[in-house]
């Protein structure tokens, strides 16, 4: 049976599966967006994290950073307390994916978006890609659903074919389902180009699932033994007597 509370290396509590009650406002402490769906959370501290949130690796290989391991941060790490984001190029104050030698960070939802989506009517696939698509760096393009400009050292989706880019938040808010046509062979091949994340970020959910049910185990070990302990000195004090003072421990 899967256990409905987890543990999260940001906090100090466990978090227990939650629901949401209707037209309850609840912002997700790692994305700073809004829950709408169940979610863990630790009530008395006021924290609450999206499932897909707490899932998040503390360590991620991503293709716009080869370079070096982004890093899991819970707070940032900037003086300010603040930083900016290198793909959507927006402030964040929550956590964030971090390469602290190189002053790289990332949205935790930035990091995780799909390497290709569809868009509106648009009939391809865009590929999302890590800065302008344009060798002259200082070419002016616009976004093809926004019409606003974009910034060329931020990611965008975009079809080289009909040379259609979008922002991000663009391409997510007017993204459409649809399944991915391509072969097996071409998907791996994609997988491969993008430094095998994809790969790395399910092996990575797998083995934090692993230390949240490790972590789990040994809390219930402490609560026993702590039982046990108490058990113990309420024997004692039968024992020695009404003078002895005792004392209790909750948690």
């Amino acid at each position: 049976m899967k256990p409905q509370s987890k543990q999260h290396f940001s906090h100090d509590h466990i978090l227990l599966l939650l629901q949401p009650d209707e037209g309850e406002l609840i912002n997700c402490q790692a994305c700073e967006n809004p829950i709408s769906e169940p979610f863990h959370g630790c009530l008395p501290c006021n924290f609450h994290l999206h499932d897909g949130c707490l899932a998040a690796p503390r360590s991620l290989d991503h293709p716009s950073h080869p370079s070096h391991p982004l890093t899991l941060h819970p707070t940032p790490t900037y003086p300010s307390r603040s930083f900016t984001c290198n793909a959507c190029g927006s402030q964040g104050k929550a956590y964030s994916f971090s390469c602290a030698r190189c002053e790289f960070d990332l949205h935790v939802q930035c990091a995780c978006m799909p390497k290709t989506t569809l868009v509106g009517n648009h009939p391809h696939q865009l590929k999302m890609i890590f800065g302008s698509p344009y060798k002259d760096k200082t070419t002016i393009f616009a976004c093809d659903v926004c019409d606003g400009t974009m910034d060329p050292d931020q990611w965008l989706y975009y079809c080289g074919a009909c040379d259609f880019g979008a922002h991000l938040g663009c391409a997510a808010s007017n993204g459409r389902p649809g399944n991915d046509s391509r072969s097996k062979a071409a998907r791996e091949e994609e997988e491969e180009e993008n430094g095998g994340a994809n790969v790395g970020w399910k092996d990575s959910r797998v083995e934090a699932e692993k230390a949240m049910f490790e972590a789990e185990r040994e809390l219930q070990e402490q609560r026993i033994a702590h039982q046990l302990m108490l058990q113990a000195l309420d024997n004692a004090g039968d024992y020695v007597g009404s003078s002895y003072t005792r004392k209790y421990y909750y948690y």
